[in-house]
């Protein structure tokens, strides 16, 4: 009787299969959610780091419609007293090489 107490005894405190795998399925469960946790971190951080790009790109894009159109306007202007300037230096002759002197 005292073998069979024993026997009882020994196993009640011995972890059971059943058990071990809970244990190992809980080690598990929490290792899986702290990894999340630190992806979840990382993607937001990604994320903001996309979003301040876009910002960036979209105002660099801005900044450079506008350059277009000064530089455009701006040669416009020096085409146009170029060409006023060509026109006032050949006397009425045309060309330079049409002119005498």
């Amino acid at each position: 009787m005292q073998m069979l107490l024993a026997l009882l005894a020994v196993t009640a405190t011995a972890e059971s299969p059943i058990s071990k795998v809970l244990e190992l399925m809980s080690s598990l469960q929490q290792k899986v959610l702290k990894e999340g946790e630190a992806e979840q971190k990382a993607y937001e951080k990604f994320a903001e780091w996309c979003k301040d790009e876009a910002v960036a790109k979209q105002y660099e894009i801005e900044t450079g419609e506008g350059k277009v159109e000064s530089l455009s306007a701006a040669i416009e202007k020096e085409t146009a007293t170029q060409e006023s300037l060509a026109d006032a230096g050949d006397g009425g002759y045309g060309s330079p090489e049409g002119a005498t002197s």
